[in-house]
């Protein structure tokens, strides 16, 4: 018999919580950040709003147009130690540089479209405007600083076992941050989890589309069986120009159909293993 789901609503935020044998898996879903200060900060820099917080603490021109700012992932086992998934330490993945081969007509209208923004004048150039970002959560630490430990293997994830059908006894989806570029196209981050009797299965995934440009996506596997003491992670990063992609444009919308069809760039396989 599985697990009853607890649901709070708190300050804006809907919250629910599972427990799965030794885990305890939290999900928060909020509206997105305020488009300005909401607080008068400059008079006081060591209690910012939310909206500063991210601004003081990212390199960024503009923020996405839908930031999550209060939407997490957390996993945590009941030792302490865990995974966590957000959006601030989604964005703070995104590299200072601008994006490489991709068009200046495409950036320089996205900047255009912000040059309003007060967070925009005080960053100055280079910027990803494209928000890509290589996050694949970060470790929670135990009181007594236990934490997962990352270690290269050639293991991976067997999907066979994730196409059996069992039943799932919870689900979630949570949205960290999406941006139409200007009406350019969209980048959008997201995690969603599914727990099922024996096993839970995490997909963080980053999806980007410059229209008439290139398709990207960078997808974060995570996978973990009950009979084991660690759990398995796949990275994976795949693109290919607009122009050498023969597929209806259903297909360019939908990064789940589009992942089958894309040539694969960067692929990195960890395990997690529990601390002694």
């Amino acid at each position: 018999m599985s697990e009853p789901v607890d649901s709070v609503h708190f300050d804006g935020i809907f919250q629910q919580t599972y427990n799965f044998r030794d885990w305890s898996i939290v999900t928060r879903r909020s509206h997105i950040l305020q488009s300005k200060c909401s607080d008068n900060c400059e008079d006081k820099p060591n209690s910012p709003c939310l909206f500063c917080k991210f601004g003081q603490e990212l390199s960024l021109v503009h923020l996405p147009d839908m930031t999550f700012a209060k939407n997490i992932l957390r996993i945590v086992h009941k030792k302490g130690f865990g995974l966590e998934f957000d959006c601030l330490n989604a964005l703070k993945s995104i590299p200072k540089t601008a994006p490489e081969g991709m068009k200046v007509d495409s950036s320089e209208e996205w900047l255009k479209a912000r040059e309003d923004c007060q967070h925009s004048k005080r960053v100055p150039n280079p910027f990803d405007w494209t928000f890509t970002t290589k996050y694949k959560g970060h470790l929670i630490p135990s009181l007594n600083g236990q934490t997962l430990i990352e270690e290269p293997t050639s293991e991976i994830i067997d999907i066979d076992k994730l196409k059996v059908k069992e039943n799932i006894l919870f689900y979630d989806e949570v949205h960290l941050f999406e941006d139409e570029l200007a009406d350019n196209g969209v980048a959008q981050c997201s995690v969603k989890i599914r727990v099922m009797q024996h096993c839970f299965f995490i997909l963080l995934r980053y999806f980007l589309r410059v229209d008439k440009v290139m398709v990207r996506i960078n997808d974060t596997r995570i996978f973990y069986e009950t009979d084991k003491n660690y759990m398995l992670r796949e990275y994976t990063s795949k693109e290919q120009d607009i122009s050498k992609i023969a597929l209806p444009i259903e297909t360019l919308l939908d990064p789940v159909l589009l992942s089958q069809q894309l040539p694969t760039k960067e692929k990195m396989y960890h395990k997690l293993k529990f601390p002694c």
